[in-house]
């Protein structure tokens, strides 16, 4: 019987003791917006990005993964709504935004590098424009929030490149949906 103790105690302890299926110390969401693009918005993200798990960098540091903490919903679709609602009420037929580089750090710095091939509605040749940001967000969360902020500063970014230039194409656009005032006759 004295052998036998030791043995059930170990298989009641690892019964207990399950290494691995911890719940996540917090999932994260971008702040999404309401309004959307009405056409496709596609991201692509660098390998190391399409975890689940959030990804913070500092400026010249190797990423480190935070295995608890873990995006609500995949980070390349909370980037996709983002940069979309920037291009609400823009006559495009779809927007394809590659990440070559996205850095996010837990003191707000940010880094982002990206292709973006969009489509004018009017014209069948899509246009590529080569997009970088620099910066850094206001310092007003957790160390983990302040990264969310900045893959946040990135899109909206991203997205506010692209309008730009698209406006410079064709002139006056549309802007997204408000209170139109028409004048009486």
């Amino acid at each position: 019987m004295t052998r036998a103790a030791p043995l059930l105690a170990c298989l009641v302890l690892g019964g207990c003791l399950s290494v691995g299926d911890s719940e996540p110390a917090a999932e994260w969401t971008l702040d999404l917006p309401a309004a959307t693009a009405g056409f496709p918005v596609r991201v692509f993200l660098p390998a190391g990005l399409r975890a689940p798990s959030v990804i913070t960098q500092e400026p010249g540091d190797a990423p480190v993964t935070h295995p608890l903490d873990r995006w609500s919903t995949p980070l390349t679709a909370q980037l996709a709504k983002v940069i979309g609602a920037e291009l609400a009420g823009l006559p495009l037929r779809s927007a394809t935004v590659t990440f070559r580089r996205l850095e996010a750090g837990r003191e707000g710095a940010l880094r982002a590098e990206a292709s973006v091939e969009f489509q004018l509605s009017a014209t069948p040749a899509p246009i590529v424009l080569e997009l970088s940001h620099a910066g850094s967000t206001e310092m007003e969360h957790t160390s983990l929030g302040n990264a969310v902020e900045a893959y946040q500063g990135a899109a909206k970014a991203i997205g506010k490149g692209v309008r730009a230039r698209v406006e410079a194409e064709l002139g006056e656009v549309a802007k997204p949906a408000g209170d139109v005032t028409v004048p009486a006759r």
